[in-house]
């Protein structure tokens, strides 16, 4: 068990750091007055369509992880 739970600390810590990493963007030139001014990309356009991927996943090992009584 504790195996189990430093693998998903492990992974966890990994995918955070990642993401954090690859969410930063250019700021443009630094004697630009206005840094802010970059050009964004859309991260949270489609946050929907993953959350709704993942509950199907979900209920999907579930179904299939517990026996039903007939």
């Amino acid at each position: 068990m504790k195996k189990y739970i430093a693998k998903s600390i492990l992974v966890m810590t990994a995918l955070l750091v990642s993401s954090v990493t690859f969410a930063q963007g250019d700021f443009g030139d630094p004697a630009d007055t206005d840094p802010l001014d970059a050009p964004v990309a859309p991260i949270g356009d489609y946050i929907w369509v993953l959350g709704v991927i993942g509950l199907i996943y979900v209920f999907y090992k579930m179904k299939t992880k517990i026996p039903t009584v007939k």
